[in-house]
């Protein structure tokens, strides 16, 4: 009992099952509002009001492309064609949301080759020494990267 205590090569104990679908599911919900916020088209508004209110036009500055609406309720969307296109932020903020993206995803391939709930690592030496706060640690890391550009 002392030596197991005190054993350097012993893991933890794995957490309940309920506690890895919970970590499983936030993850994903984390990874679709990421690929949410990077898809939208609303990371800098303008709005331009004209001497009447009746001349109205709205414009949205993406990750990806510009968008145009106006009073009449129509819409127009243009792709950037160029990386320069962009604004240095916009620029910051497009690679830092693409490694979030990245990371996230390997994340969830991490967790899902440790996870007693897959199968995919079965040889009893490899089971002994899964990782459970490794895919943790990359999903916290995607979140960090995350955090620049979408709170400055």
């Amino acid at each position: 009992m002392l030596q197991s205590m005190f054993c350097a090569s012993c893991s933890p104990p794995p957490p309940p099952m309920a506690v890895e679908e919970l970590g499983i599911t936030l993850s994903m919900v984390g990874l679709a509002g990421t690929i949410l916020i990077c898809a939208l088209p609303m990371w800098k508004v303008t709005v331009f009001i004209g001497t009447h209110l009746v001349v109205m036009q709205v414009f949205w500055e993406g990750l990806w492309m510009t968008c145009v609406s106006e009073t009449t309720g129509q819409m127009q969307c243009k792709i950037y064609n160029a990386l320069l296109v962009l604004s240095p932020d916009l620029q910051a903020a497009r690679g830092l949301i693409v490694i979030s993206m990245v990371l996230g995803c390997l994340a969830f391939l991490v967790f899902l080759l440790g996870a007693r709930c897959t199968n995919c690592l079965s040889h009893p030496r490899v089971k002994a020494c899964r990782g459970h706060l490794r895919p943790g640690w990359v999903k916290h890391h995607s979140g960090c990267v995350l955090d620049g550009p979408v709170y400055h």
